[in-house]
């Protein structure tokens, strides 16, 4: 089972780091003289002149997915590779069938159309359409409009982002095959100082605690102990849930 950190962070990545196609039935197979002749003609969609012009003019290392080949790609741990049939993904592997997205949305559990507690790595579902909900009202889907390919958007059931397309689903669920637990945060922390709370800190994926104090509204987060020797600095601060996101001070 792949825990939620490691599912949204690898549709994050897709949708940033890798050039993609919307290829209807493709999850993740890099766009070789072989494939390309496979993919436009394995269904009607591809099939359509347009498609097909598209699908044959894309670089080998242009990866092919559709909006829940997305989901089943990144869990059947695709990887990049531009040398694998299937850009290394295993098909149907993990115990994560060959489904489609409106069977899959039956598959989830805590399905909900409350949007305000939706969680990271929920899939986003509406009829015919999947996504993956990234958390701080971002999605990644794979559509062929706007960007053509896996792309981040903006959930309009939780709110319009400036520089992001918008899109509204139905519901959402709980993937089986996503493990949702919150990683550890940890031994319980020492007394704090008169005034400060303990506050947690996202980082790589895990959580550490720190101490906090709210100053005219604005929260000002201070790693505890640890923050100056590792040179951590704070680059996001989700009110709602109080927690913050860190990285490493750039030189």
């Amino acid at each position: 089972m792949m825990h939620y950190t490691e599912f949204v962070n690898m549709a994050r990545k897709i949708a940033t780091q890798y050039k993609t196609l919307y290829v209807s039935g493709c999850f993740g197979a890099p766009m070789t003289p072989a494939n390309k002749n496979r993919y436009s003609k394995n269904n009607a969609y591809n099939r359509q002149p347009a498609r097909v012009t598209k699908i044959m003019k894309a670089d080998r290392d242009v990866f092919g997915f559709d909006c829940v080949c997305l989901i089943k790609g990144v869990l059947w741990n695709w990887q990049g590779d531009v040398n694998a049939q299937y850009g290394g993904a295993a098909y149907a592997s993990g115990g994560v069938p060959d489904i489609g997205e409106n069977a899959m949305i039956k598959r989830c559990t805590n399905v909900s159309t409350d949007f305000s507690k939706c969680v990271p790595g929920a899939m986003l579902w509406l009829d015919g359409h999947a996504g993956i909900y990234l958390g701080d009202g971002l999605a990644a889907e794979c559509t062929p409009i706007w960007k053509d390919g896996v792309q981040i958007t903006a959930v309009a059931n939780i709110g319009r982002k400036a520089g992001y397309n918008c899109r509204t689903w139905t519901k959402w669920g709980l993937l089986p095959w996503v493990d949702y637990t919150q990683p550890n945060p940890g031994p319980a922390p020492d007394p704090l100082p008169d005034g400060k709370k303990y506050i947690p800190v996202l980082l790589d994926g895990k959580l550490v605690q720190c101490i906090g104090t709210v100053e005219s509204g604005i929260t000002y987060v201070q790693l505890r102990n640890v923050a100056d020797p590792l040179g951590l600095a704070v680059v996001g601060w989700d009110a709602q849930r109080r927690i913050a996101t860190v990285t490493t001070k750039k030189e």
